[in-house]
C-alpha cells in the first residue's frame, strides 16, 4: 500500500482566530479573511472526523499539522504567550484520537523566544509533537535578531545537550 504524507497541513482554533482579529491593522496577515470565515475556515477548524474523510478521499495517509499563518509571531507577547499551550494541547488532542492519521508541530509564541523554547520542550518531550513550526520573523523583526538570543554570548550550537 502506498502512504502518501502530507506536510505542512494547516489548523486554527478559534481561540486563534479571535486574538487575529484583536490584533492592530499593520500586523495583520493578509490571509485572514480566508482562515476565518467560509469553506476555508470550515475546514481549518477541523481536526477530526471531517479532516480524516477528506484525507480518505484524497488518498493522504498521514497528515502533519501546524498552526495556519502568521501562527503566533503577530500577536502581543501575552497573548502569544497564553496561546501557544492551549493550541498544542489541543493539537496533541486530536492526534490522541487519530494517532496513525495524524501528527502535528508545535505552535510556539516567538514574540518571547525564552517562553518559545520551553513551550517547544514540553510540546515534543510531553506531547509527543514532531517539532515546530516557525515563521520567518514575528512583528518587525526577523527571528534571528539579536533580541531572540538568550544573551551576546549565546550561539546556535555553542550548548547541546543530549537527552
Amino acid at each position: 500500500m502506498l502512504r502518501i504524507t502530507a506536510l505542512e497541513e494547516h489548523f486554527v482554533t478559534r481561540a486563534v482566530v479571535d486574538a487575529w482579529r484583536s490584533v492592530d491593522a499593520r500586523w495583520q496577515d493578509l490571509a485572514l479573511g480566508l482562515s476565518s470565515q467560509g469553506p476555508t475556515a470550515r475546514r481549518l477548524l477541523d481536526i477530526g472526523t471531517d479532516r480524516v474523510t477528506e484525507m480518505d478521499d484524497a488518498g493522504i495517509t498521514v497528515q502533519v499539522l501546524s498552526l495556519s499563518t502568521p501562527g503566533l509571531a503577530m500577536l502581543a507577547p501575552a497573548d502569544a504567550i497564553a496561546l501557544q499551550s492551549t493550541t498544542n494541547d489541543q493539537l496533541a488532542e486530536a492526534i490522541r484520537t487519530q494517532p496513525d492519521r495524524l501528527q502535528g508541530l508545535a505552535t510556539l509564541a516567538t514574540p518571547v523566544p525564552e517562553k518559545a523554547a520551553q513551550e517547544l520542550e514540553r510540546a515534543v518531550c510531553c506531547l509527543g509533537l514532531n517539532g515546530a513550526m516557525l515563521f520567518a520573523h514575528s512583528r518587525s523583526y526577523n527571528l534571528d535578531d539579536r533580541r531572540c538570543w538568550r544573551s551576546e554570548e549565546r550561539r546556535v550550537g555553542k550548548e547541546c545537550r543530549s537527552r
